[in-house]
């Protein structure tokens, strides 16, 4: 004869045995569709070219995490240029390093692809969001020479491109945070130039003014080419240590 007792513990284990069926159910249903939202975001990807200091480690593993399951001859990392005393001059020789290493590796390559520039504290919010507003971008833009996926825009004007959930692509006009942009293979030339330019006038003066920082130099192109960020932005820098600044820092950009 069955107690009350033993009812009270079969229905018990019954309820936690259903609980954790759709537990484990709901759990892989979105693990399925995380992976196939980072699959889908990275097919829109040729390149990925990261910045890091050799002796970040850690900054290297958090930023590979992003990108765990995409295919490893698409991942380039390039060291950084470590200047002690000037970081913003640093930052300015790894993303033309960053460049350069992008221009050697498609002179040969006739297809019009686009690559990833990221340093190390790149870090993607929601990657359902940035599948779905690339998704939207790919289709709708007509023409795009940079996307910014992190940006800390100063100016910037509004374009027809919003989605039904209210999130838009703007045209950059004055945007800094080089942390994360993708661009066409075609235009990094384009950008290298400028680069190297102010690399080449502090050179001669041995005077470093502010407009040489990476993301205060390329304002110019800003201002006549085809750069666009999406609202809300797709990505931030990770709150880490910074070499740079000597302690950990939170941009929030």
């Amino acid at each position: 004869m069955i107690t009350s007792n033993l009812l009270i513990t079969i229905c018990i284990v019954i309820l936690f045995s259903l609980y954790f069926y759709f537990e484990y159910d709901i759990e892989s249903d979105f693990k399925e569709k995380f992976d196939d939202a980072k699959a889908s975001f990275f097919d829109k990807i040729d390149q990925i070219y990261y910045i890091n200091l050799e002796h970040r480690e850690d900054r290297k593993d958090e930023f590979l995490s992003n990108f765990s399951s995409i295919d490893e001859n698409r991942i380039f990392r390039i060291n950084a240029s470590y200047e002690k005393s000037n970081g913003a001059l640093g930052c300015l020789k790894s993303h033309i390093n960053a460049l350069e290493t992008a221009l050697e590796n498609n002179k040969s390559s006739g297809k019009e692809e686009n690559i990833l520039v990221c340093e190390d504290d790149f870090y993607i919010k929601d990657i359902f969001y940035c599948n779905r507003i690339m998704d939207y971008a790919f289709k709708t833009l007509p023409h795009w020479d940079v996307i910014m996926l992190a940006h800390n825009t100063h100016d910037s004007v509004d374009t027809e491109y919003k989605t039904d959930k209210g999130e838009k692509i703007i045209k950059i006009k004055h945007s800094a945070t080089g942390s994360g942009y993708l661009m066409k293979k075609s235009y990094i030339k384009r950008l290298l130039e400028i680069f190297k330019s102010d690399h080449e006038k502090f050179l001669k003066s041995n005077e470093w003014k502010s407009d040489y920082c990476n993301d205060v130099s390329w304002v110019p192109l800003q201002q006549k080419d085809e750069w666009f960020a999406f609202v809300p932005t797709i990505a931030v820098q990770r709150k880490s240590f910074s070499d740079i600044q000597g302690g950990v820092v939170d941009y929030g950009v």
